[in-house]
């Protein structure tokens, strides 16, 4: 069989290009094998190659299926050696048999996520590229696909692939989920970043420090875990299984300094929660040494602000400090004498910061340590009077203090001098003789006569000038002031002189009889 066909490569619309005279001279071939039109445009994966019009610019044609059987089935008797002529004019694809176009296979490429571009039919020996738009999908928040690679009948991990189709090719991209960790701590530093991991994957989350000291008596530690993970362990494990976010929960501490002195206290100084309240006392507010000395608490500073009650309470809401304030006191025996030296019963009255102390003369007591003011002091003088006086009473009198204030160093005795010393009283008259019977009164408070010798009285006093009246047979004889010590008061004449007097008289009376005789 031979058959001759003539091309033009130009038409109305202009020139052919190389793949237009290659299917109009396949078409015409297969015309030449005995094929007439076929009745179907499109096959599978392509256009008829023996359809009766043609439009330049198609893609490069092979026979389809269906032309392969026609000619198979025109040219059947050639098995046989002998023409024998078809029984029928056209053809059927047998059921089974695909509609498509010969040389041509199939590239399938299919994505669970985002889009993947190089799927379609190809040429044998032509070369189809496969690649994926994104490697990264977001999925919704917290989640995302990430590129694998590629599988199927393509084994690759780049995002691009490029393949020369000789056969049909099924090629799935691959992809991992991955979730976003969020970890968080105001303090200190995870040991594991926040970011993406792997669907199924299992991160042991740690901190490096689990007590953070900012050097102003203030810190934070660590208290657990909360959010998609509650744990009270300092290292949690967390399957990734889905957007997890994890914070660390910090609890903050204040230094408390509590310094008790010479006591226990119910608090020790130390590292207390912020919020807490503290109950802070002295297990006792005394503390004997054994000696005579011992301290007792007065009160605590707290903050530099003084606390004279306890116990206290103390909120934890900042660093505090806390002091106990002691006193030293010293057990002291209370002598009161005068400026000889000479014990008084006395009564002093004692002042020091605000407290007041009555203390008797011998009377023992403990004392703060220091400097003492003497407020006040009395004291109880039983006067000495002459035979020729009544009985004597006692009286109080008050005193200034020599020094007016005292030393309180240690334990022993403590000595107050009041300024007192004695006063004795004689009376005497003009002439120097002692004066008898004559009342003496001391500053209105001491009286008595004077015996023979003159003596009156004899009586510890204050230091100072005092008052002496001066009676005689319920006449006043005049009034004298004295100080301590030996004091003689006059009197107009004495009982003496008198009688001196009245001898003196006599005997002058019989010398002038005896001149007269």
């Amino acid at each position: 069989m031979k058959a001759e066909i003539e091309l033009h490569v130009y038409y109305d619309g202009g020139r052919l290009s190389a793949a237009d005279v290659y299917n109009v001279a396949l078409h015409e071939i297969g015309h030449a094998l005995g094929l007439g039109h076929s009745s179907t445009r499109e096959a599978e994966n392509g256009p008829e190659l023996m359809y009766p019009t043609y439009t330049p610019g198609a893609i490069k044609m092979t026979p389809t299926t269906l032309d392969a059987y026609a000619v198979a089935t025109a040219h059947r008797w050639a098995a046989m050696g002998a023409f024998v002529r078809p029984s029928s004019t056209s053809v059927e694809l047998p059921i089974g048999i695909p509609y498509r176009m010969l040389l041509y296979y199939l590239v399938e490429v299919s994505s669970p996520y985002g889009e993947v571009h190089g799927g379609g039919w190809y040429m044998e020996g032509s070369k189809a590229t496969i690649y994926v738009e994104d490697t990264v999908v977001p999925l919704g928040e917290g989640v995302r696909a990430v590129f694998t690679g590629w599988g199927g009948d393509v084994s690759s991990t780049s995002p691009r692939v490029a393949i020369t189709v000789d056969r049909d090719y099924k090629i799935c991209a691959n992809w991992k989920l991955q979730y976003y960790v969020d970890i968080y701590t105001p303090y200190s530093t995870p040991n594991v970043s926040s970011g993406w991991y792997d669907e199924g994957s299992t991160l042991k989350v740690a901190l490096v420090d689990y007590v953070v000291d900012h050097g102003n008596l203030t810190r934070r530690v660590f208290s657990g875990w909360r959010g998609d993970v509650e744990a009270r362990s300092m290292v949690v494990v967390v399957e990734v299984e889905g957007p997890i976010k994890l914070e660390a929960s910090w609890r903050t501490q204040y230094y408390v300094e509590v310094d008790p002195g010479y006591a226990e206290a119910s608090v020790e100084s130390g590292w207390y929660d912020r919020g807490s309240t503290l109950e802070v006392y002295a297990l006792s507010g005394l503390a004997a040494h054994g000696n005579g000395s011992r301290h007792r608490l007065v009160g605590w500073l707290v903050d530099g602000a003084l606390v004279e009650e306890q116990p206290i309470e103390l909120r934890v809401d900042a660093p505090h400090r806390l002091r106990a304030l002691w006193v030293a006191e010293h057990l002291v025996r209370v002598v009161v004498v005068d400026a000889a030296g000479a014990p008084l019963d006395a009564t002093v009255s004692l002042q020091r910061g605000g407290s007041t102390v009555e203390a008797a003369s011998g009377s023992t007591l403990w004392l703060s340590e220091g400097r003492w003011r003497v407020a006040c002091a009395s004291y109880v003088e039983e006067p000495r009077l002459s035979w020729l006086s009544r009985g004597a009473e006692a009286v109080r009198l008050t005193a200034e203090p020599i020094s007016r204030y005292v030393e309180v160093e240690g334990p022993g005795e403590l000595y107050v001098e009041l300024a007192v010393d004695r006063v004795e009283v004689y009376v005497e008259d003009l002439l120097g003789a002692p004066c008898p019977l004559v009342t003496v009164r001391v500053d209105g408070l001491v009286e008595a006569t004077s015996d023979l010798s003159g003596f009156a009285v004899s009586a510890r006093l204050p230091i100072k000038e005092h008052a002496v009246e001066l009676y005689m047979l319920g006449a006043e004889l005049g009034e004298a002031r004295v100080g301590v010590g030996r004091a003689l008061v006059r009197a107009p004449i004495s009982l003496y002189t008198l009688a001196a007097a009245a001898l003196a008289l006599a005997g002058a009376w019989r010398l002038l009889k005896g001149v007269r005789s």
